[in-house]
């Protein structure tokens, strides 16, 4: 019963997501996503996964600077869960140089035997900036109620990364995980992606805590990922356009008649006064005087 109401709920979920980016294409909305195939599933520094590989993929609408999200990843915990789901609704601001992410996340486990908490709230913002071929992102994480018998619970992560070349990136990040009712820990990662296409790309990355003690989720690990992203960008609208000859006119001329075949310029010597020239291509008038019997900043003599 719980398998299948996951199932009916990722399908309404993805259903409604493709649905809705479809019929608001011609409103600017853009929508993408990512699917992925790992060695591990890791989720704030933490195995989630059990070890064994996993499938994940995301879904994301976005209109301007809103945006909503879909995740979905296997995974194993010993409370029964097998997978991870997370619904976000953000915002994606800028301030001068500055990136914002801010959202709103309510995720679940499915699969978890009844009774125990599993599902809770997150709110979430990112702040970035980059520098030439690096970038920096400080996020700050918080949950009023967490997984299980966790209450308040707090992740703060730096990351920063560095372009080695045009496809590829290093990157390295530290997080602080500090709970009400569960386990404090300290987590990094550092590795490298390339980037086979311009939709393909692959990540090795080694994961480690400060906690090894407690053994399983906590040991460090070295995880491979494959992954096909995907967009479709808000489309482009065009001014509309009166006629071809209406292209690259020059601002001095918008203000004045154009005789067909020829164009009339303001002369670049003042006065006031005017000289007409032969006209190019379509809509591309030769400079000042090309062609021209009258001499550049002589006047026509009666």
């Amino acid at each position: 019963m719980i398998r299948t109401t996951r199932a009916a709920i990722l399908a309404l979920a993805t259903t409604a997501i493709v649905a809705g980016a479809a019929q608001a294409a011609e409103d600017g909305v853009d929508f993408g996503g990512e699917v992925a195939l790992s060695s591990q599933y890791v989720a704030k520094g933490l195995g989630k996964s059990d070890e064994d590989p996993a499938l994940s993929g995301n879904l994301q609408v976005g209109y301007g600077m809103v945006y909503g999200k879909a995740f979905y990843s296997t995974a194993s915990s010993a409370q029964g869960g097998d997978a991870d789901v997370i619904l976000t609704l953000g915002a994606k601001p800028k301030i001068g140089d500055y990136k914002l992410d801010l959202n709103f996340n309510r995720r679940w486990s499915p699969g978890t035997i009844d009774g125990y908490d599993h599902a809770y709230t997150e709110l979430q913002g990112d702040i970035s900036r980059g520098f030439g071929k690096a970038n920096v992102r400080l996020r700050v994480n918080y949950s009023p109620d967490g997984y299980g018998a966790t209450k308040e619970a707090w992740w703060v992560e730096a990351q920063a990364g560095w372009k080695l070349t045009p496809n590829d990136a290093l990157s390295a990040a530290y997080g602080v995980r500090e709970t009400d009712g569960g386990r404090d820990y300290r987590a990094w990662n550092v590795g490298v992606k390339h980037k086979l296409t311009d939709a393909l790309a692959i990540d090795l990355r080694w994961y480690d805590t400060d906690r090894r003690r407690y053994g399983g989720n906590y040991d460090g690990r070295l995880v491979a990922q494959i992954a096909y992203g995907f967009e479709r960008p808000p489309p482009l609208h065009p001014p509309p356009r009166s006629s071809p000859s209406a292209q690259h006119v020059p601002e001095e001329l918008e203000d004045f008649p154009q005789v067909p075949g020829r164009l009339r310029r303001r002369h670049p010597g003042g006065g006031g006064l005017w000289r007409r020239q032969p006209a190019g291509p379509v809509g591309y008038p030769l400079r000042p005087g090309a062609g021209c019997p009258l001499i550049r900043g002589q006047r026509k003599r009666r």
